[in-house]
């Protein structure tokens, strides 16, 4: 991967921009941030968006419950919220729509998060920092965060493959991260890891997020063994701003909001 840089022609100057590139695209300091940085990106997301999630999963629940149980009270009586057609509506339809609509915040708030990043200039700097392992896997260097981002959910992680350059990209990011460990499969590993282990529970949950680490690493390496000739090896040129700063807000909400939208859509029709 190069890197276009940007410069006026007659400027000789260190700028502040440049200092921060000297830690930012560092081989080891350049990790690190990176790796803070993912820290506090997973973390807003689970943070944020589990108010949104508790309000629309109990709340809003309850009130559309509410509304359906009036409704069917009204035209067919109390009778009726013993029927097959109230617990489809309820347990089904109200249900379904429910557990769809949850997935909502953690999408708008990764896409947020990932516009904001994208336009100060630290995405491309990103990419550029873990492009070298991530090559040695076949992927580009941009396909590290959706990976990531599927350790916290998977269905926010394939929505942001939408970010990489081409389809192949896409297409072995989105295969790979149905093997990363979801937050949703914590619980699930507890249950197993008590059951079977006791106390070595702890121990047995690290090993499993270990494994599904190991499963990814392996499934790209058997890609690339059984499909040598398909491997990339174009050079991926990055034009990295010679300035970090932010944009106004309009752009970043509506560049960031309208793919999430679109993902949410396409995903539950």
């Amino acid at each position: 991967m190069h890197l276009l840089q940007e410069r006026h022609p007659h400027a000789t100057h260190v700028t502040q921009s440049d200092r921060i590139d000297r830690l930012l695209l560092h081989p080891v300091s350049g990790i690190v941030t990176f790796l803070a940085i993912m820290f506090l990106v997973f973390e807003s997301i689970t943070t944020l968006a589990n108010p949104c999630i508790d309000f629309i999963d109990t709340t809003c629940r309850q009130w559309f419950t509410t509304a359906i149980n009036w409704g069917f009270t009204t035209f067919a009586g109390t009778m009726s919220l013993q029927g097959w057609f109230h617990a489809c509506i309820v347990n089904g339809v109200l249900a379904g729509a429910v557990t769809v609509l949850t997935f909502v915040p953690p999408m708008a708030i990764m896409f947020v998060i990932l516009s904001l990043l994208e336009d100060c200039g630290y995405l491309a700097r990103a990419a550029f920092v873990m492009d070298k392992a991530m090559r040695l896997l076949g992927l580009d260097g941009r396909a590290f965060l959706p990976l990531v981002v599927g350790f916290g959910c998977n269905l926010p992680a394939l929505a942001s493959t939408r970010t990489l350059p081409d389809s192949r990209q896409r297409l072995l990011t989105g295969l790979l991260i149905p093997f990363t460990s979801c937050s949703a499969r914590l619980s699930v590993y507890i249950v197993l890891a008590y059951a079977f282990f006791g106390h070595y529970a702890g121990l047995a949950i690290f090993l499993m997020y270990v494994a599904s680490i190991q499963i990814c690493i392996h499934s790209l390496l058997l890609w690339n063994y059984l499909h040598i000739n398909c491997h990339n090896r174009c050079v991926s040129l990055l034009q990295l701003p010679c300035v970090y700063g932010l944009s106004s807000l309009g752009p970043v909400l509506s560049s960031s909001l309208r793919p999430s939208s679109c993902g949410f859509w396409q995903q539950h029709p």
